[in-house]
C-alpha cells in the first residue's frame, strides 16, 4: 500500500474483538465467528494492492515475497507454537499432548484446515479441546497465497485480465461453498476452495483500487461506509452456529468489510480510525493467536468450562501477551532491519517446531513423561472412540448412518415383530450393545432392529441436517416406514437431549415425542414404546473427569461422582418422567437408574474399560448393559 489506513486496523479490531467474545462468551455475540471472515477480505485487499504495486514498479519476485510473509507471520507464530509445546509437555496428558503435537505440526506447514477437515466428523474430539483449533484460518490464507502472487504477476499489468481472472475464482469458490454448505464433513468450512472467494472480494478491491480514484462523492461515499458497518454488525449479531456457514449467509459479512475498505474517508471508517480501535488492530494478530490456546488450554487443563469470572481475566491475559508479544516480538522484527539470518532463523525454528510436534504425535504424546505415569491406565487413553471401539458398538456405517438399502441388506431391520426396535440418534445406537448383551443373559431370543442416525433424534422436523447428511424429517420418515411394515412389539426410543437437532426447550420436546409417538400408533398400534430418558452427561468427558479427580486428590474416584457432572439432565428427566405417563408410554430415568446423593455412576467395575461413558454422554459397553440391566423388566415386557 503507498500509504497507511488506520481505517483498516480499526476494522481488523472489528473482526478479533467478536471473535475472542464469541469464543469466551458466545451467546453474547452469536456471529462474532464471522470475524475470520472479515479477515479473508482484508488480507486480500492489502495483499493483492502490495503486489500490484510492486509489479508496477517491476519490483515484484516471488522470493521476496515469501520472505515478507515470513516477517510477518513467523515471529508471532514461533512464540505461540513454543509456549504451548512447552506448557503441553508438563501439563498436558498422552492424549492431549499427542494431539497438540499433531496440530503443531499442522499449524508450522500451514494445513491446520486440512488437518482438521480429516478429523472433522462423528468421532472427532471436541474442537474446545483443540488448541490450535483457529490456525485454520491461518492455513487457508498461505494456501491461497501459493498460488496468487504467480497469477497476479501474469495479469497484474492488464486490467482486463486480472478482474476476469478474480472473478472467476470467485464464482467457482463460491460455488463450491454452496455446494457443500450442508456437508457434515468440514469440508465446507475448511476446504480452502470454499474459502478463497472471500479473499478475492478484497483482491478485486485491490484492482479497483490500484486502477481508479477515490469516491469524490461525500454522500455516496457516506452512504457506502454505512452500509458496510451496517451489514457487518448485522452479521455479528444475527448469524449463529445454526445456520449453514459460510454460503450465502457469509456474503453479508464479506460485503460489509468489502464496503468499508472502499468507503475510505467515509463516515464508519472515521470511526474506525479512532486510536483504541487502531491499537487493537495493530496487536489482532498476536491477539488472535493468544486467544484460542488461553482459553482452549484452560478447558484441559480445569476439565471444566472456566467461569465468567475466569474467562475475563483469561481475555485480559490474551490482550497483554498480545501487547507484549507486538511490542518485543512481532515489531522489532517486522520493522527491524531485515538481516537475511532473522528470516532463516525464523524460517528454521517454525519448521522445526513441526517436525517436533509430528514426533510428538508419532510417539503417542510420549508416555514416559512424568506427568502420565500419575494417574495410570487413563492416560492411555489418547484416543476415547478407538479405545471403547465407538464405531463397531454403534455398528456406524453398517446399522448407524445408512440408507435404506444399506439398513435391508445389513439385516439391521428384522422382520420379525417379537424385537426391540431402536430408534434415535447416536445415544440410542449405544445402547444396541447392553440390549443384545442383557437378552443372551436372560435367555430371550427376540429379535433387535437399529434404526439411528448421527445428530437424528425422534422429532419429525424439517430443515435440520443429520451427521450423515439426511434430513432428519425424511430420516425419522424412513424409520416410520419400517415400524409400519414390522410392528415391533417394542419400540426403544432415546436421544441426546442436548444435541444440534434436538431442543433443550422441555415443552418443545414433549410435543415432537407426543407428535412421534402419535404417527407411530397410527401405523403400528400395538406397539409398547418405551422412552430412555436424558442420560449422565460429563463436562469435557468422564475420562477427563476421573483424571482431574486423580490429579486433586491422589486417590481414585468412588463410583460414584458429581465432579463435572452436566446438572441440565436432572431437570429434563423430571420434566419427562411428569409429562410422558399421560402418554401411555414406559419411560425409563437413567437418572434414577444411575444416580444417587453422591453422584452418577462413573464404572462398573474396576479398571478403565468398565467406566459408563466414552466421552461426555455416549455409553460405554459396560454402561449400557448397566442401564439396561437394571431395566430390563420394563424394557423387555412382553418379549420371548
Amino acid at each position: 500500500m503507498k500509504q497507511y489506513r488506520a481505517d483498516i486496523d480499526g476494522l481488523r479490531a472489528l473482526a478479533v474483538v467478536p471473535v475472542l467474545i464469541f469464543h469466551f462468551f458466545p451467546s453474547l455475540l452469536p456471529g462474532g465467528f464471522v470475524g475470520v471472515d472479515v479477515f479473508f477480505v482484508i488480507s486480500g485487499f492489502l495483499i493483492t494492492s502490495i503486489i500490484i504495486n510492486d509489479v508496477k514498479k517491476g519490483t515484484f519476485t516471488v522470493l521476496g515475497f515469501y520472505k515478507k510473509r515470513i516477517i510477518r507471520i513467523f515471529p508471532a507464530l514461533a512464540l505461540i507454537l513454543s509456549t504451548l509445546y512447552l506448557l503441553g509437555w508438563f501439563s498436558f496428558l498422552q492424549g492431549d499432548f499427542a494431539s497438540l503435537g499433531k496440530h503443531i505440526f499442522g499449524g508450522s506447514f500451514f494445513i491446520s484446515n486440512l488437518l482438521l477437515w480429516r478429523e472433522s466428523g462423528y468421532f472427532d474430539s471436541s474442537s474446545q479441546l483443540k488448541p490450535l483449533l483457529h490456525l485454520w484460518s491461518l492455513g487457508v490464507e498461505e494456501q491461497f497465497y501459493l498460488f496468487w502472487p504467480l497469477l497476479l504477476m501474469l495479469f497484474a499489468r492488464t486490467k482486463k485480465a486480472l478482474y476476469l481472472t478474480s472473478i472467476t475464482i470467485l464464482i467457482i469458490s463460491f460455488m463450491v461453498g454452496l455446494y457443500t454448505m450442508h456437508s457434515t464433513t468440514g469440508s465446507n468450512y475448511y476446504s480452502p476452495l470454499s474459502r478463497f472467494w472471500e479473499l478475492m472480494f478484497g483482491a478485486i478491491l485491490a484492482g479497483y483500487k490500484a486502477n481508479e480514484k477515490s469516491i469524490s462523492n461525500k454522500i455516496l461515499l457516506n452512504l457506502i461506509s454505512s452500509a458496510g458497518m451496517a451489514l457487518l454488525i448485522a452479521s455479528i449479531l444475527f448469524i449463529d452456529e445454526s445456520m449453514p456457514f459460510p454460503g450465502y449467509i457469509a456474503v453479508l459479512p464479506v460485503a460489509g468489510a468489502t464496503l468499508l475498505i472502499l468507503s475510505n474517508g467515509g463516515i464508519c471508517n472515521r470511526i474506525l480510525s479512532l486510536r483504541p480501535l487502531v491499537f487493537i488492530g495493530l496487536i489482532s494478530y498476536p491477539l488472535y493467536l493468544w486467544h484460542w490456546p488461553v482459553y482452549s488450554s484452560s478447558r484441559i487443563l480445569l476439565a471444566a468450562e472456566p467461569t465468567a469470572g475466569v474467562k475475563i481475566i483469561l481475555i485480559a491475559l490474551c490482550f497483554l501477551l498480545a501487547y507484549f508479544t507486538y511490542k518485543f516480538i512481532e515489531h522489532p522484527v517486522r520493522f527491524g532491519a531485515k538481516k537475511p539470518f532473522v528470516i532463516a532463523s525464523l524460517f528454521s525454528t517454525v519448521f522445526a517446531l513441526g517436525i517436533i510436534g509430528l514426533l510428538t504425535f508419532r510417539f503417542d504424546g510420549i508416555p514416559s513423561r512424568p506427568i502420565n505415569g500419575s494417574v495410570g491406565e487413563y492416560a492411555a487413553i489418547t484416543e476415547p472412540y478407538k479405545f471403547f471401539d465407538f464405531p463397531g458398538e454403534i455398528r456406524n456405517g453398517v446399522c448407524h448412518s445408512v440408507d435404506k438399502d444399506t439398513a435391508l441388506m445389513n439385516n439391521c431391520i428384522s422382520k420379525n415383530s417379537d424385537q426391540v426396535f431402536i430408534w434415535g440418534d447416536s445415544y440410542a445406537a449405544t445402547l444396541y450393545s447392553g440390549v443384545k448383551s442383557v437378552m443372551k443373559n436372560i435367555g430371550l431370543k427376540a429379535a433387535i432392529s437399529q434404526a439411528t442416525d448421527g445428530n437424528g433424534p425422534p422429532f419429525f422436523v424439517a430443515g435440520k441436517i443429520t451427521d450423515s447428511g439426511k434430513d432428519l424429517l425424511q430420516a425419522n420418515e424412513q424409520k416410520l416406514q419400517f415400524v409400519s411394515e414390522v410392528k415391533p412389539k417394542t419400540i426403544l426410543i432415546s436421544w441426546m437431549a442436548r444435541g444440534g437437532n434436538a431442543s433443550q426447550d422441555m415443552a418443545w420436546t414433549v410435543k415432537e415425542l407426543a407428535e412421534t409417538i402419535s404417527k407411530i400408533r397410527s401405523v403400528s398400534p400395538d406397539s409398547r414404546i418405551v422412552v430412555i430418558g436424558p442420560v449422565p452427561e460429563w463436562q469435557d468427558g468422564l475420562v477427563r473427569q476421573i483424571v482431574r479427580y486423580y490429579q486433586d486428590n491422589k486417590v481414585m474416584p468412588p463410583e460414584h461422582m458429581k465432579n463435572g457432572l452436566m446438572p441440565e439432565f436432572t431437570k429434563f428427566d423430571a420434566f419427562l418422567s411428569s409429562k410422558l405417563g399421560d402418554m401411555g408410554v414406559a419411560y425409563v430415568s437413567a437418572e434414577r437408574s444411575m444416580c444417587n446423593d453422591d453422584g452418577c455412576l462413573i464404572r462398573t467395575a474396576p479398571g478403565a474399560k468398565n467406566i459408563t461413558a466414552m466421552d461426555w454422554g455416549h455409553m460405554t459397553k459396560a454402561g449400557a448393559h448397566y442401564l439396561i440391566e437394571s431395566n430390563k423388566q420394563v424394557i423387555f415386557e412382553g418379549l420371548k
